[in-house]
């Protein structure tokens, strides 16, 4: 069976003299490659190149980025230092290649940035800063351990280790995970740290650490995994 083709979301960024370009660390088509897939970078593109896009992906991943304002699920923007805003044309790319892909089932991974793009495409909402909302949070810039719930489909990627530590690098968070969403792993300090569909047919998958710097482990490879097998079965059905 060929590699399935897994869609890496790219970033944005502008330079000081105003050049803009699409980058993604190589982490992660290497962790796509590690699994066996095929990795393909996905720039913004218009609604008939997206669609041409889609008709080859077999699965997606959306890697970590920057914030979202707190406009984007109904509250008032607070000041923050840590605040680093996303890029608006990636904002505005990735819900409408989420949407695509959420709408048609495709295999889906969110890294920290695509977690929190899931969960507010389904209509869920964010912590806007742990350290000022979070009652004696952890360091969530740290490497820590995560409870992950039995029966989920995180559990059944964990190669029965249910209490892993992960390496994490944000300040925000999901709230409430959104329609059709449930947690699978929490911090000690309540944050929740993964969230998934209820859909078991469906693939579909939200970390707040960083997998792709986790070489081979569980929460690691064992993540990319299983988004190259689910991808391989979407393929196969779709043939």
């Amino acid at each position: 069976m060929q590699r399935p083709l897994i869609g890496i979301e790219v970033d944005l960024e502008a330079t000081s003299t105003g050049r803009r370009y699409a980058k993604a660390y190589e982490a992660y088509f290497d962790a796509v490659s590690d699994a066996g897939g095929a990795p393909l970078l996905v720039p913004p593109a218009p609604a008939a190149a997206l669609e041409r896009q889609l008709s080859v992906l077999d699965g997606l991943v959306i890697p970590g980025g920057d914030d979202f304002h707190a406009s984007e699920w109904g509250e008032e923007q607070r000041p923050c230092e840590r605040f680093t805003p996303s890029d608006e044309r990636r904002l505005g790319a990735g819900r409408s290649l989420l949407g695509a892909v959420d709408e048609r089932g495709l295999p889906f991974l969110g890294v920290c940035y695509g977690m929190q793009l899931l969960c507010l495409l389904r209509g869920g909402s964010l912590i806007q800063d742990i350290p000022d909302e979070v009652e004696a949070p952890l360091d969530h810039r740290a490497y820590h351990p995560i409870a992950v719930d039995e029966g989920t489909l995180l559990a059944s990627l964990a190669a029965g280790d249910l209490s892993p530590e992960v390496n994490s690098r944000h300040h925000q968070a999901v709230r409430e995970p959104g329609r059709g969403l449930r947690v699978s792993a929490r911090a000690s300090d309540g944050v929740v740290e993964a969230i998934e569909g209820e859909d078991p047919s469906v693939f579909r998958l939200g970390v707040q650490w960083h997998p792709e710097n986790l070489g081979a482990a569980a929460m690691g490879g064992g993540l990319f995994a299983g988004l190259i097998e689910a991808a391989s079965k979407f393929s196969y059905a779709r043939a």
